[in-house]
This record gives C-alpha cells, structure tokens and sequence, in this order.
C-alpha cells in the first residue's frame, strides 16, 4: 500500500442527547474498503464493552395495552 502519512484517527462525530458518538478513520485501499469496515466493527463491538467498558444502547420502546 501507498504511504500516505495519515494515521488512523478517532473524533467526535456529534454530540447527541444521550450519546457521544465517535467516528474512526483510516486509509485502506479502495478494494479493501468493505472488508476492513465490516471487520472492525464487529470488533469494536466485541472488544469495546470489556475493554473500556463502553455499552452500546439500544432505542427502547414501552407499549402497554388497556383492556376496554
């Protein structure tokens, strides 16, 4: 692969009500891109929460039926 003297990096993407969402980025070539995607979030999915005790929340949604 080329140099392209970019080192991989992690900012904040936005700061949201409940969360603070992160963003990584790093230089792959082109062929390789979905590859390394998909590979690296499966292992911060893995590896964040007992790692760094990061937890990735879910939406919840409470429906309560009445009877009529």
């Amino acid at each position: 692969p080329a140099d392209t003297g970019a080192d991989p990096e992690v900012v904040v993407a936005s700061l949201d009500d409940c969360a603070v969402t992160l963003s990584v980025r790093a230089w792959v070539e082109k062929e390789n891109y979905w590859s390394v995607f998909f590979r690296f979030n499966e292992r911060f999915y893995e590896e964040l929460p007992s790692r760094a005790g990061i937890s990735f929340p879910f939406p919840q949604l409470d429906v309560h039926l009445d009877k009529e």
